[in-house]
Parts: structure tokens; sequence; C-alpha cells
């Protein structure tokens, strides 16, 4: 079954259908370049706040061991 016979069994319009057979690679690798580059800019995000809570805790575990508290 061809794309086209899939859109007329759906009952697409067949011009939206044809334009999407065309233009939905397009649309799909526009919307995932922006997903993942979230998911990235994310993922960096959460690593740095993990980082510098983890120099957080370091330096007052430093601290804390500099006076004898621990």
């Amino acid at each position: 079954m061809s794309g086209r016979d899939t859109c007329l069994l759906v009952g697409e319009d067949l011009n939206t259908c044809l334009w999407l057979l065309t233009r939905g690679p397009e649309i799909v690798r526009i919307f995932s370049f922006w997903v993942l580059g979230l998911f990235r800019l994310l993922c960096t995000a959460l690593m740095f706040v993990g980082f510098m809570l983890l120099c957080v805790i370091w330096a007052s575990v430093l601290y804390s061991l500099s006076f004898g508290l621990l």
C-alpha cells in the first residue's frame, strides 16, 4: 500500500497528506533537534547544579574539619 492509499484510507485531505509525506521527515528533524537541544541543556544545567552542590558540601565538610566540629 502506498502513502497515497494510506492517506485516502485514513480520510485525510490529499493535499495535506501529500505535504506531510514530503515535509514530514523535515518536521520530525526540526522537532527532534529542538527536543534534543533542550534535553542537552537541561542535563548540562543539572550537572552544573549537582557540581555546585557537591562543592558546597565539600567546602562545609572541610570548614567543619578545620575547626574540629566533626
